[in-house]
């Protein structure tokens, strides 16, 4: 079997086998590793509304870098199913392309570098050997530099050294040519020389490539024309995007786990900067990719799996492969070597994969199925949103991440007091599940969320008995806003002072200098 890891030595040659997989297979899952995930400001909070989580997301996808994309391609034969699973490494180059520099800066997350050293991720190989990638945006500024250079006015070369320089270099290719050997590499020519022989080699053989390298000119053979040959390499260059745009062309089913991420990191550093508010992404993403299945939002919210759900420890990708697995299954047959290291992309997009035909297992009550069949019953375009009670609803009418009316705000809380005591008393009294939310800065007031609407006069009952406050959240937005103190007007921050001084000074000054020009 061919092994899973993909960098780029061996990206070319296995090019056509995953568009061939691609093309042939029935659906497509897909996991991401990452140099971060957030910064501080960038943290989601749990009252965060869609487009501030939005406005965070793009903050974090703009600082962060994909190091391995992992894609498994799923074919259903009969009532089997063939996996093809790919583990690409994949590095930024500061020159991928002649004319396009787009050396940049990333950040690196403690917590996700230690957490990919503790599962044997080996950095050297993604920076040594991973596959560059060029977006849209960086391929259309660099085919517009080039159409600008190629209409660049011919240089006349009349400098007898200049003259002898070209024909010399003239009479080595033809010797070289005659050898057919593979690669001609010329040394020692400062930038104007370079730009001569360009020129000059371009229209005395029209069989030629010619590259900058290392300050050196690496000059080759070809067949067909030179701008096949240009497009060629352009196609080449733009690495590993050409797999994402086989993917978004496809329009199959992209399948992940907890997703959200996966694709906001694909789409902005692999296709083109993702826009600049939500609403707008959406849309796009409704373009670029149709059809997407979450398996954790699945597990998580859809009726048929609410049992399931109590039966795994937690929702989490590695929680339920294990689980799946010891379930019956289809005969699964992966065409290629799999290393099976949990959160090794190319592995936990295998995971996931699997856990979706166990989840249409357990809703068939089959090992038998049809795929599309199957599909039809589970809610596409739904992503799960950590911190929230809801639900990404990319089709649909977006409900509120946190329902305000299942939230109070209690006060007067001694600072000696463990807050959990408070949540663990108030659900007891009230039969109900309920969850603690520290407030910045302070010990002594909390927000308490409940799984459902609350009977807020039996709260502010339980709370006397104990000399707490107790306010419903929307009216402690109102006292909080209420008791910040009013912008300062310009007069009280002597700003309107200072600017009547300033006039008359200037005003002032100009009077001087007109008496003085009289």
């Amino acid at each position: 079997k061919n092994h899973m890891d993909i960098t780029k030595h061996n990206f070319e040659k296995e090019f056509p086998n995953i568009k061939k997989d691609i093309e042939e297979s029935t659906f497509i899952s897909f996991d991401t590793e990452l140099t971060g995930l957030h910064s501080q400001k960038s943290q989601i909070k749990w009252l965060d509304s869609i487009d501030q989580r939005y406005d965070k997301w793009r903050s974090t996808v703009t600082k962060f870098l994909v190091l391995q994309f992992g894609l498994s391609l799923w074919k259903q034969v009969e009532n089997n199913f063939v996996c093809s699973t790919y583990n690409f490494y994949v590095f930024p180059s500061a020159r991928p392309l002649n004319g396009l520099y787009q050396d940049f800066s990333f950040k690196c997350q403690v917590g996700s570098i230690n957490f990919l050293c503790e599962n044997n991720f080996d950095f050297n190989k993604v920076i040594r050997e991973g596959i560059s990638y060029v977006r849209h945006k960086e391929e259309e500024s660099y085919l517009a530099w080039q159409k600008q250079n190629e209409s660049r006015e011919e240089k006349v070369i009349d400098n007898p050294r200049d003259i002898a320089l070209v024909n010399d270099v003239i009479k080595t290719v033809e010797q070289w040519l005659a050898t057919k050997e593979d690669k001609l590499t010329l040394k020692g020519y400062n930038g104007f020389q370079r730009y001569i022989l360009y020129q000059e080699l371009y229209k005395k053989f029209p069989n030629i490539w010619i590259q900058t390298k290392n300050f050196n000119l690496e000059i080759v053979s070809i067949k067909g024309t030179r701008q096949e040959k240009q497009m060629q390499e352009l196609q080449e260059k733009v690495g590993f995007r050409r797999v994402i745009d086989l993917l978004i062309d496809s329009k199959k089913l992209i399948v992940g786990h907890n997703l959200i991420y996966d694709i906001l990191f694909t789409l902005n550093i692999f296709h083109d900067p993702i826009p600049p508010n939500y609403n707008t992404f959406v849309q796009k993403l409704k373009e670029l990719m149709p059809n997407i299945l979450d398996t954790k939002y699945t597990v998580r919210y859809h009726p048929a799996f609410k049992d399931f759900l109590t039966q795994v420890p937690t929702s989490s990708l590695s929680d339920l492969y294990e689980s799946v697995s010891r379930s019956a299954l289809p005969e699964i047959v992966s065409k290629r070597a799999l290393i099976k290291q949990a959160h090794d992309a190319g592995y936990d997009s295998y995971m996931t994969g699997v856990v979706l035909i166990g989840l249409l297992c357990r809703l068939n009550k089959a090992t038998q199925f049809s795929f599309s069949d199957s599909i039809s019953k589970l809610h596409l375009n739904r992503l799960n949103l950590n911190s929230a009670e809801t639900f990404l609803n990319l089709y649909g009418e977006q409900e509120p991440v946190v329902d305000v009316n299942k939230i109070v705000y209690i006060s007067n809380i001694p600072s000696s007091e463990n807050q959990n005591n408070i949540t663990t008393w108030l659900s007891n009294e009230l039969k109900m599940q309920c969850w603690k939310h520290p407030i910045e800065n302070t010990k002594t007031a909390i927000l308490v969320s409940f799984e459902a609407p609350p009977d807020f006069s039996k709260i502010t009952h339980l709370a006397k008995q104990k000399g707490l406050k107790v306010v419903k959240y929307k009216d402690y937005r109102t006292e909080e806003n209420l008791s910040k103190p009013p912008p300062k007007t310009m007069l009280q921050n002597g700003q309107i002072v200072i600017g009547l001084a300033l006039l008359a000074t200037v005003v002032g000054l100009f009077t001087y200098l007109k008496s003085r020009a009289k």
